[in-house]
């Protein structure tokens, strides 16, 4: 926590509200891709949830990669922290490291021809950037500070709000003094005083501490990413009131990185990205002369087959989810046949192949999957 008001909060009580923050999540989320009718302008694009997160102020070093709306790197895009001569460009394939300057502003502004300008807050010390036209709102967390009001009046403060609103008068733990839960959100009643003076430094607060038991498993769609991702999913998880934004993953004693938790899933089990796992090794590729693009009286022919091979290298066994994807159409002139999906989950509707695999160590497989599209040759499609 910190606090830039320009008035220094001297032995002061707090009260700390979950808010309702938007967040990435790092492993990626693969949806049908449905076809129809386009112009000869149109550039290929993929579903990405973008989010934003609140400015970090502990944040000296930040890199990443840029790339357009179909996955690709942009080398040259200009990246500068506002306010400040501060920038550098990407290199060939997309990546940028920028120091930001204590005296600068708090976001990066992505430019790159073609593409709208991208101004986003400095919140991580990893900040990937798919270059697009849209920007969701960043939802702020509340942060209340009150001064030497007595307890008492405090609570009395909080309870007057709508109906719905619950308080735990009694001590809660050893942190907080009181729990709010709203409609909305969730306030902590903080025991101790702080001293919080008006500048960038951080204070931190221990609100609560839990050990979750969880299952893991990895995860893989080459299609977007033909990285591995190691996955935690947790049960039960509605009870800890957890709040979504950036954590530090310690993994089996050792720091693994940076993920984002997103409690607000609609899913019985929430799922944690803990990163890639370098030790899985997988490889989409699209097998040549599998069909040659032809043409039947009026109508484009296009056939396309793909072969995913995946390598466990670890010395365990290791469980996997493989997905992929089919395209659907969403016109009756365009045509989606000859679907051959051997052993995959295939749902029709959404065009997403699964594969549910077991790898003994140093054990192999390797999936096919193929299609048929057909369509007027006088159009172009999204394919």
């Amino acid at each position: 926590m910190y606090q830039q008001s320009g008035i220094d909060w001297d032995n002061v009580k707090l009260v700390l509200s979950t808010g309702d923050p938007n967040t990435n999540n790092f492993k990626p989320d693969l949806q049908p891709k449905y076809l129809n009718f386009v112009n000869t302008y149109y550039r290929k694009t993929s579903a990405v949830n973008r989010t934003n997160y609140k400015y970090n102020p502990t944040i000296r070093s930040v890199s990443g990669i840029v790339t357009d709306d179909s996955g690709a790197p942009l080398p040259g895009t200009n990246v500068a922290q506002t306010g400040t001569t501060n920038g550098t460009t990407t290199d060939f394939d997309g990546k940028y490291r920028i120091s930001v300057s204590n005296n600068g502003g708090s976001e990066l502004q992505y430019s790159y021809v073609g593409f709208n300008t991208e101004s986003i807050p400095i919140h991580g010390s990893m900040m990937n950037v798919q270059m697009e036209s849209n920007n969701e709102s960043l939802d702020e967390v509340v942060l209340v500070g009150y001064g030497t009001q007595e307890k008492e009046s405090v609570v009395g403060a909080l309870a007057g709000r709508a109906a719905g609103v619950t308080i735990n008068s009694e001590s809660y733990n050893e942190n907080v003094e009181a729990k709010q839960e709203s409609l909305t959100n969730t306030r902590f009643e903080i025991k101790k005083r702080y001293t919080i003076v008006s500048n960038a430094d951080i204070t931190t607060i221990e609100i609560d501490k839990f050990n979750l038991p969880a299952s893991y498993q990895h995860y893989a769609a080459p299609e977007l990413n033909e990285n591995v991702f190691l996955t935690a999913t947790v049960t039960d998880w509605e009870r800890y009131d957890l709040l979504q934004g950036e954590a530090n993953i310690y993994f089996e004693g050792s720091y693994a990185g940076k993920t984002a938790i997103n409690p607000l899933a609609t899913t019985d089990s929430l799922e944690i990205s803990l990163g890639i796992d370098p030790n899985i090794i997988v490889k989409r590729e699209k097998k040549d002369n599998f069909k040659s693009k032809s043409f039947l009286g009026g109508t484009r022919v296009v056939a396309k087959a793909y072969e995913i091979s995946v390598r466990n290298n670890k010395s365990s066994v290791i469980n996997m989810v493989l997905e992929d994807r089919i395209p659907v159409s969403q016109n009756k002139d365009i045509k989606v046949s000859d679907q051959e999906t051997a052993d995959a989950a295939y749902d029709e509707k959404t065009g997403i192949l699964k594969w549910k695999l077991e790898l003994t160590p140093k054990a192999s497989v390797t999936k096919n999957f193929s299609y048929e599209v057909r369509y007027p040759k006088s159009q172009n499609i999204n394919l």
